[in-house]
């Protein structure tokens, strides 16, 4: 198969698997594509930006190339589902203007397994502008993910970015909160603190409270520790 037809062949069986895993089937289908963007690593859902000669409309949903070179894969396929909630809520729901994430969003994200914040932590503000998401470790999403087959994935994966220059890939690894045991995935060597007060420790078992001085503080008023 060409690289074209490999790619986007991925592309739409990722769209497809999770339509089937968390949308009942129920999404129509729409354009899906990359986009570079050097000032923005954002992905975009578009309504009815694709027409064609018989008048219908299509919806379009673009990765990143930047993401999609820089991001782990579960990272990346939440920014797509993310999209996907959007389309849902154009066929299903009722959206709010461009770029404000209103309250029906917020709930069908939490169905499947991706909590929107404005922080990118728990507790952060839900709805507006700015919203951003993290992944629940015990969700749908997660589960679903885990069980996708490796040849869904897609098969290359940019290179290059900012004037060319390639930049190093951050490692992320899964982090156990050694209190409650709910799981995140980080930044190697970050330091993390849970909502039930308890520190997180990586794969080898270590504790990493290293907490940089402005992510301490929003925790501690935020949690009380």
């Amino acid at each position: 198969m060409k690289p074209t037809q490999a790619q986007f062949a991925a592309y739409q069986q990722i769209f497809d698997y999770f339509n089937q895993r968390l949308f009942d089937n129920r999404l129509p289908d729409c354009m899906l594509s990359f986009s570079r963007r050097r000032r923005s690593s954002h992905s975009l859902f578009t309504a009815g930006q694709w027409r064609e000669e018989a008048g219908s409309v299509t919806s379009e949903m673009s990765l990143n190339l930047k993401q999609l070179g820089e991001g782990e894969p579960i990272e990346v396929i939440a920014v797509l589902v993310r999209q996907m909630v959007h389309l849902w809520q154009e066929r299903y729901g009722q959206p709010s203007r461009n770029g404000y994430f209103n309250r029906q969003w917020a709930e069908k994200m939490e169905t499947i397994g991706l909590i929107p914040t404005a922080t990118g932590m728990p507790g952060g503000r839900r709805t507006g502008q700015g919203v951003k998401h993290y992944i629940l470790a015990e969700g749908q999403f997660t589960q679903a993910f885990l069980e996708i087959p490796e040849t869904y994935l897609w098969p290359f994966r940019p290179e290059g970015f900012e004037g060319g220059k390639n930049e190093e890939r951050s490692l992320k690894v899964m982090y156990r909160c050694a209190g409650c045991g709910i799981k995140v995935w980080g930044k190697r060597g970050i330091g993390l603190v849970c909502e039930c007060g308890r520190f997180f420790a990586d794969a080898t078992g270590e504790t990493k409270s290293g907490l940089g001085e402005k992510v301490y503080h929003i925790l501690a008023e935020q949690y009380g520790i």
